[in-house]
């Protein structure tokens, strides 16, 4: 006798292809996403909380340096301005006392019975008054260190004329001079080369004349 058994078997997906693996993975993937946003903003947020704290840091010092150098220069500006008293008084003391040795080798020229040595000392002191009025210029100048060239240079061909000028001959300037100024060294030599020929003019160039004319032309060059 034939029988016929019938046997049933089940197969069953990987646990990996299952519906609740898909949602496990789903969720694991949210939750990592989730961690990893929440420490990066933790993470920028110290940052920033740090960034902010060093910015803080950084423009207290740069106000403490601001507040530093004012006063810097407060002390600077106030060390200037006493040098700049102590200068022009010295400028001051300096213009007197040669204004005094002018007076006495005037006084001496005309009591000595000697011509030559009368224009000797007539000389000298010529010399020294421009000495003194490039000091009494910068004594009055705005700016300590230099002299205005046109007003010291007129004041000085008056100084002259005042000294040598005679009834007898009357000497006319005719002055073109551009707007610059010039150290005191500068302004030294100017004065002492000027002097010495304004002097020779009225000793030499208009001896047995009755009228003369002096020109001074002084021209600023670019980088000169």
């Amino acid at each position: 006798t034939t029988s016929t058994s019938l046997a049933t078997i089940n197969v069953s997906l990987p646990f990996w292809k299952s519906w609740w693996f898909y949602i496990m993975g789903a969720l694991g993937m949210i939750l990592t996403v989730t961690l990893i946003i929440k420490v990066r903003e933790r993470n920028f947020k110290e940052t920033e909380k740090y960034l902010q704290s060093e910015l803080q840091d950084r423009i207290k010092v740069v106000i403490q340096h601001e507040k530093e150098l004012e006063e810097k220069n407060k002390l600077l500006e106030e060390s200037v301005k006493q040098k700049e008293t102590l200068l022009r008084e010295v400028h001051h003391r300096v213009q007197n006392n040669l204004q005094l040795i002018s007076s006495l080798l005037n006084l001496q020229a005309k009591n000595v019975d000697n011509e030559a040595v009368s224009k000797i000392l007539q000389n000298s002191q010529s010399r020294i008054g421009t000495m003194a009025l490039l000091h009494e210029k910068l004594y009055s100048s705005e700016d300590i260190g230099n002299v205005p060239v046109q007003e010291y240079v007129e004041n000085l061909c008056q100084a002259v004329a005042d000294a040598y000028e005679t009834d007898s001959c009357k000497v006319k300037y005719r002055i073109d001079l551009d707007q610059i100024s010039c150290g005191i060294d500068t302004s030294v030599l100017l004065g002492l080369i000027l002097n010495e020929i304004i002097t020779n003019s009225y000793k030499y160039a208009f001896k047995d004349r009755s009228e003369g004319i002096i020109d001074i032309k002084l021209i600023h060059l670019d980088g000169e």
